[in-house]
């Protein structure tokens, strides 16, 4: 009989922005930043693509009425995530 050994599966494929899926992802994620402040969308220049919603680690973006809005306050860390990843520059994160 063969044995095959435990499956170990390959590095996961870089997420937008470059980092492997897993790090930075939610308490205790790989990348641990002071906190800059909390996203400010711009409904004016937000075009409601997601980006921010999918690259927020911590699940605080959603998209309502197809614009982006930080609909859960207490769960943002202010890593910046969402800011550098908006490809309309309609985030700034202020205190």
């Amino acid at each position: 009989m063969t044995s095959f050994g435990k499956f170990r599966p390959e590095s996961a494929p870089p997420r937008p922005g470059g980092r492997p899926a897993g790090v930075g992802e939610g308490a205790g994620g790989g990348r641990k930043m002071a906190p800059q402040g909390k996203p400010v969308i711009d409904e004016e220049v937000c075009t409601g693509c997601g980006i921010c919603v999918d690259a927020c680690p911590e699940g605080a973006l959603e998209l309502v009425g197809d614009k982006a809005k930080l609909a859960y306050p207490d769960k943002c860390t202010g890593c910046g995530t969402c800011e550098e990843q908006c490809p309309n520059g309609a985030i700034t994160l202020e205190e």
